[in-house]
């Protein structure tokens, strides 16, 4: 290959790449999904803070099961993406960042020595508002919304003392799941 043949090739491999794909199109379904899940498990948490006597452990059912739908859901959608090779190299950093986020978190839930109280909710929705903030700086301004809402919802929280479930619930329905919400509103108004 001589000279002029080889800047050719580099021209359009750098057209290729100024074209490339560089914002993230998540799946708003599950940020519902994860967003239900957590919220729930905010408000089965602030239950038991406020029903001590009355607690039994059929309270985490409607959790465990929501759980259970949002993991297999998740899986499917991303061993379909790669089947698919629908996945960007963003959309998979976004997914890595995803799965160390929610790693740190699981790793902080079962050091209650370090984090107790309502720690484990908020490293919980910090968890989810990363990832979030992450799609937001590639150019998602509703995932930043949701992102910088999920931040406000433990700052809020940490001033409602008797009600701080009620409160990363709340951020988790309007920040996580609003998210999806509003994502997939506006690909179906995009798409058609």
């Amino acid at each position: 290959m001589n000279a002029p043949e080889a800047r050719e090739q580099l021209d359009l491999v750098d057209r290729v790449l100024a074209h490339a794909e560089r914002t993230i199109h998540p799946s708003g379904t599950l940020f519902v999904l994860w967003g239900v899940v957590a919220a729930v498990l905010d408000l089965t948490f602030q239950a038991i803070y406020w029903f001590r006597g009355a607690f039994t452990w059929w309270w985490f059912a409607p959790a465990v099961v929501l759980y259970a739908v949002a993991l297999t859901t998740t899986i499917a959608y991303v061993n379909r993406a790669r089947r698919c090779d629908r996945l960007s190299i963003i959309e998979a950093q976004y997914l890595r960042v995803l799965f160390i986020s929610l790693c740190a978190a699981g790793l902080a839930v079962f050091c209650g020595n370090i984090f107790n109280g309502w720690a484990d909710g908020a490293i919980w929705s910090i968890a989810y508002a990363i990832p979030l903030t992450f799609i937001g700086v590639q150019g998602n301004r509703i995932a930043l919304a949701g992102g910088i809402v999920l931040f406000a919802s433990i700052l809020v929280a940490n001033f409602i003392p008797n009600a701080p479930g009620i409160v990363l619930a709340i951020g988790m329905l309007v920040g996580y799941a609003g998210a999806g919400i509003a994502i997939e509103a506006e690909r179906a108004r995009a798409n058609g």
